[in-house]
């Protein structure tokens, strides 16, 4: 594989630490504590998509 390959395969810059915060934040979540204002900001599009996972595929189940 070339150099644009390896390039293409690389995360971009700060996706490691918006990762981090999100697991942080899960931790917390699962701890009971109370989130800061960025794990919640990150959080609740995850909670939004997964509860509607959740939802979608207790509607059709066969």
């Amino acid at each position: 594989m070339g150099t644009r390959a390896a390039r293409c395969k690389q995360p971009a810059p700060g996706s490691n630490l918006l990762l981090g915060v999100m697991r942080h934040a899960a931790a917390r979540l699962e701890a009971g504590l109370e989130l800061t204002d960025l794990e919640a900001r990150m959080v609740a599009p995850l909670r939004l998509l997964l509860s509607g996972r959740c939802r979608y595929s207790a509607l059709h189940a066969t």
